[in-house]
């Protein structure tokens, strides 16, 4: 090997080119993960707390309007939870109860709710 080397290769094998062209982007987009990270020192949070945290808003908003603007953006924040409650149910967990307890940790408030998301470890 050349240990000052700053490129690498790679071969793709597989038994078919469908297999092949999905682990093409799946590289491609790993590697352009590392790139936004190296270029980027901002986090953004994961496993729906985003969701989750613009939930609360909303909810929270909604209880300050009357009329059918309340039952609409009610209703959006409801949807909102659909992606946390989804990441659950394809680890495996109960989503029911993650998304309860994403529920309470953003109700807390503070800085340190507004990162609380689906742990799937």
């Amino acid at each position: 090997g050349c240990p000052h080397a700053k490129t690498a290769t790679m071969v793709l094998r597989g038994g078919a080119r469908e297999f092949i062209d999905e682990t093409e982007r799946s590289l491609h987009d790993s590697l352009m993960i590392v790139k936004n990270c190296v270029k980027s020192t901002r986090v953004v949070a994961g496993g729906g707390a985003i969701e989750m945290e613009l939930s609360r808003f909303l909810r929270e908003y909604s209880l300050t309007i009357t009329g059918k603007q309340q039952l609409i953006v009610a209703a959006f924040a409801k949807a909102l939870e659909i992606t946390p409650r989804q990441l659950a149910d394809n680890a495996g967990f109960d989503a029911t109860d993650i998304v309860t307890q994403l529920r309470q940790k953003h109700a807390e408030g503070g800085a340190a709710g507004t990162w609380f998301g689906v742990d799937i470890d």
